[in-house]
């Protein structure tokens, strides 16, 4: 297995004229060929085509395609990272969180599943993935279901069930499910909105998540008994006041 390099552009030898760091330019220009093309299609000669540069300008960014390619994985991955982050900031429930973290994954597998086998085969199965920028956005990003399951996980007081595990759940469990449509072919048929509510629903259920009637009907009775207690309470108070 090929490594990939764990170089960061070299941002130091850009030159930088009117128009700048063309990075972004090389980045959405790239990730569209890998798209179209494919990866191994894809030169570095059509890449700086495509973003209207001369090919020795991306040299100046990037020293091959391989680096490249980690560029283009770090750009998307910040892209899902920022975008997913902000879709949760409006979202109360935590099964509507979650569901939305699972289309947005099952959306990027379902609509380009050669850029995502592409990015575990060259990049998270390498030797220096662990220390490279993808990697810590990558946790980032899994920090954002880690932290729903927390809040869920606090709320129900369930402190025996492992955060960490119930992630790896259902990230397998998405990859899973995607792959399969995948090898059927039928991938583009799937309403991912849908699939991922329900992914959201079956996950929330397994991990004992979702409150039930009789737990409803339990808090109803706390809630109903502490109310009452409260209200004998100013009773005494009110009469203790009004002996005086």
């Amino acid at each position: 297995m090929p490594r990939s390099s764990a170089r960061s552009p070299r941002s130091e030898t850009v030159p930088r004229g009117k128009r700048g760091d063309r990075s972004a330019d090389i980045f959405k220009a790239a990730r569209r060929l890998f798209v179209e093309k494919g990866w191994e299609s894809t030169t570095m000669a059509d890449i700086a085509a495509e973003c209207g540069i001369a090919e020795g300008t991306i040299y100046l960014y990037f020293q091959s395609k391989r680096e490249l390619i980690n560029g283009v994985a770090v750009y998307w991955s910040e892209q899902l990272l920022e975008t997913t982050a902000a879709q949760l900031a409006v979202v109360e429930q935590t099964v509507d969180k979650i569901a939305v973290i699972i289309q947005n994954q099952l959306n990027f597998m379902l609509r380009y599943p050669d850029i995502y086998f592409l990015f575990f085969r060259e990049i998270r199965t390498t030797a220096d993935y662990a220390t490279s920028k993808l990697h810590d956005v990558n946790r980032r990003y899994t920090e954002l279901l880690k932290n729903c399951l927390a809040q869920a996980v606090k709320r129900r007081d369930t402190a025996d069930l492992s955060i960490s595990v119930m992630r790896d759940m259902v990230y397998g469990g998405v990859e899973h499910v995607g792959w399969a449509h995948i090898v059927r072919g039928d991938a583009e048929k799937v309403d991912a909105a849908q699939l991922a509510r329900q992914l959201a629903n079956s996950y929330m259920k397994a991990f004992g998540l979702v409150e039930s009637v009789s737990d409803l009907d339990a808090r109803l009775t706390r809630i109903e008994r502490a109310v009452e207690t409260s209200l004998e309470r100013i009773a005494d108070l009110a009469g203790a006041a009004a002996r005086r």
